[in-house]
């Protein structure tokens, strides 16, 4: 989705599960390229993925916090319960040259990092979501 983002910090939040089947993934993310498929895959200023944790693939989820797509620079990961409505949130402050973010609530922390004014914020991947919500923070 195009987007004018504040010069202000600001929150990109979303709720859903990526779907329990192996490989699959639901991501969040900010980026500078216009394509619609694999775009935050690919090219990601900064992305917060989801991903099912086997064996139980609808228990457990691996999440990363990346810059640069998918396969860019990692700056946290971890795992966490599989809710039937995961709260990913990724925070920006344009100021600080700051991202940070957090996931069920667990804080991902902050990580210096300057994406510039992204022109696009997203969501990908294959599950349910819901709430995709942009706002200005304290």
């Amino acid at each position: 989705m195009p987007v004018t983002l504040p010069a202000t910090p600001y929150e990109v939040s979303f709720n859903g599960y990526p779907a329990p089947i192996p490989g699959k993934y639901l991501a969040l993310g900010l980026t500078n390229s216009g394509v619609v498929t694999s775009n935050l895959d690919a090219a990601g200023s900064v992305v917060l993925v989801t991903r099912p944790a086997p064996p139980y693939m609808n228990f457990t989820l691996l999440y990363e916090l990346r810059a640069g797509g998918m396969n860019g620079t990692l700056l946290a990961s971890g795992e966490t319960y599989f809710d039937g409505w995961n709260q990913l949130r990724i925070r920006i402050d344009p100021i600080a040259h700051t991202v940070g973010g957090s996931i069920n609530g667990t804080d991902l922390g902050v990580h210096t990092l300057d994406i510039g004014s992204p022109r696009y914020a997203g969501f990908e991947g294959v599950g349910i979501g819901d709430n995709f919500v942009i706002r200005s923070v304290q």
